[in-house]
């Protein structure tokens, strides 16, 4: 019978026989405790093994869950595991901490903090790793999906981690958005049009608790866009669906609702003869199921082992660069970019793939972002961009943030970030500062995004009305910017939601218009031209703007400064179709000498 872990630390050391013989002068012997999870081997070097697993509440028995998982993922010796109803991230970072050689990260979107997490080996054929939330707004699914991309000796794999509504009385209301098996149903239709329009061609392996069985009757199966399709998906562990339930891997009610499914791009993987999927039996190595339900999980991992086979590189040319052409930048000079991503990332990977492209053409040098709203996605971003380096606030509400890229490798330097005004109502993100040198000249850069909307009118009487909100904001702004940065090189932009040529009356912008031997927007000359292109064209109006203090006016009007905005929409079909994939903004630059 197998006894319950202590809280000891892991490694345990036990006295056997006799710890001292009277007379006999014997040391004291010790050995290591022998892992109860000893003969549960399920890996191999030549092959990958990527494991589901529900852990249930983790750490549901605290201590001895977490030592219980590093004996038996030790013991198991699999290359990823993804994970459902992660609870607690102290006690997550310390299990994959007690890990030699694997890491882990755990998504943080999921109500109820029953996060979704990934654990991985590390320091071998795995490589080339980047995790992101997808579809986080998605009412059919309560838990983000959580997205793995990764390499395995150099084969590229895109992993979906998942865990679907529970519950229900097996019946698919269409009626009722919130029944449960309607939610489930409409989950993996998402994730269908999701994988078919983003990771087309690529091995895609969709895993986790799905709290379905594959076996339900074809009315009542929220799997049916999937088998009903079997020349682009396979579910690999519909054979144990369809087999004896001592096989499955939800053994109390009894039912196999922890699923496996791949895309057709994957076939031959799970075709081949180091192929397996199977149920992985550690409630086996308990004197009974339900010691194992107290201690680690109601659910028993799924595995799916196999080799993954190079891709054909004939047949996956490499799309060319869709903005070449769009190059602003030179060597010489420094360019400044605001540029509002609307609920970046709108359309998820092609939304960065997008944005990584288009930065690496333009050759800027810094880029004033607003709209940040997913921080794992913006990380991989500046991650994707070679040289760059990036900076994102975290205390905006709705989590719009404020955000920068920046040039690493030039001749920016002495870089450091902070929030001001970060408790006025007037501004619903505090204004995000980046002090920098650019060969050796000193700048400041306040990056803005003021309240929007509003009627045209400022309403002096209304502390909420969106124009007067507007007007604080710059009175505000220039207060603490005499106060504090005076004599400075100062550069306030961003989206600042309203146009440079109201009338005097309506005008938010009026504190700084009316002192012109201080203050200077650069773009205001594209505002009065009702011929060119404006940063939002959709309304259209133009409401991205830069300011820059009389310490700048010199380098403004000196050969080779530059302010325009930048049509990345004509890289596009249509100006719709850049919407879509970016932005309802276009970016707006400011190229100049300092």
């Amino acid at each position: 019978m197998l006894g319950r872990l202590t809280t000891l630390p892991f490694v345990l050391f036990v006295l056997v026989g006799l710890v001292l013989l009277p007379g006999c002068g014997e040391k004291d012997t010790f050995v290591v405790l022998e892992n109860p999870f000893e003969g549960s081997l399920a890996g191999s070097e030549s092959t990958l093994e990527i494991v589901t697993w529900n852990v249930e509440h983790f750490p549901k028995e605290d201590q001895t869950t977490v030592d219980y998982l590093i004996q038996a993922i030790e013991a198991l010796d699999v290359d990823i595991i993804a994970l459902q109803e992660i609870e607690n991230n102290l006690k997550f970072r310390e299990l994959y901490n007690g890990l030699e050689g694997w890491n882990g990260v755990n998504a943080g979107s999921a109500s109820y903090n029953m996060n979704l997490a990934y654990l991985y080996k590390t320091g071998g054929p795995i490589d080339n790793i980047t995790f992101r939330e997808i579809l986080t707004n998605e009412d059919a699914l309560p838990r983000a999906p959580y997205v793995m991309e990764c390499t395995f000796d150099g084969v590229p794999l895109v992993i979906i981690n998942n865990h679907y509504k529970c519950c229900g009385d097996n019946v698919i209301e269409d009626n009722n958005d919130w029944d449960e098996e309607t939610r489930r149903r409409d989950g993996n239709l998402i994730l269908q049009e999701y994988i078919e329009a983003h990771f087309a061609a690529e091995k895609v392996i969709v895993l986790g608790d799905m709290n379905d069985e594959l076996t339900d009757a074809p009315e009542a199966n929220v799997f049916a866009n999937f088998l009903n399709d079997p020349d682009n998906w396979r579910f690999v562990d519909l054979a144990i669906a369809e087999d004896s339930n001592a096989q499955w891997s939800y053994p109390s009610w009894p039912s196999h609702i922890d699923h496996i499914l791949i895309t057709d791009e994957l076939f031959a993987e799970h075709d081949g003869r180091e192929a397996e999927v199977s149920v992985l039996p550690l409630h086996s190595y308990f004197s009974s199921f339900s010691e194992y339900d107290r201690d680690i999980s109601d659910h028993l991992p799924v595995m799916f082992k196999f080799k993954p086979l190079p891709v054909d590189t004939d047949e996956r040319e490499e799309d060319p660069n869709p903005f070449e052409g769009a190059t602003v930048g030179t060597a010489s000079a420094l360019e400044i970019v605001t540029w509002n991503l609307e609920h970046f990332a709108k359309d998820g990977q092609a939304t960065i793939d997008y944005l990584i492209q288009a930065i690496e053409t333009l050759d800027v040098d810094i880029l004033a972002l607003q709209e940040i709203e997913d921080s794992l996605e913006f990380y991989q971003l500046h991650n994707g961009l070679e040289g760059w380096s990036g900076e994102k606030a975290g205390s905006a509400s709705y989590d719009m943030d404020l955000a920068y890229l920046y040039k690493t490798d030039g001749a920016l330097d002495d870089i450091s970030f902070r929030e001001i005004l970060t408790d006025e109502d007037a501004l619903p993100r505090a204004p995000y500062v980046m002090e920098c040198t650019f060969n050796g000249v000193p700048l400041v850069i306040i990056n803005n995004h003021f309240k929007c909307c509003g009627d045209g009118e400022i309403d002096e009487g209304r502390e909420w009305d969106e124009e007067y909100r507007r007007l604080q904001s710059s009175i505000l702004l220039d207060e603490y910017i005499e106060a504090n940065l005076a004599d400075q090189r100062v550069i306030l932009l961003g989206d600042l939601n309203d146009e440079l040529t109201d009338n005097p009356d309506d005008n938010v912008f009026a504190n700084f218009l009316n002192n012109p031997a201080r203050w200077r927007f650069v773009d205001l000359s594209i505002a009065e031209d009702k011929t060119v292109l404006w940063s939002y064209p959709s309304w259209p109006s133009h409401i991205d703007h830069i300011l820059i203090t009389d310490e700048l006016f010199t380098a403004h009007e000196a050969p080779g400064s530059e302010v325009m905005v930048l049509p990345m929409h004509s890289y596009f079909n249509s100006f719709p179709e850049y919407v879509s994939h970016l932005s309802d903004h276009l970016p707006v630059m400011f190229k100049f000498i300092p």
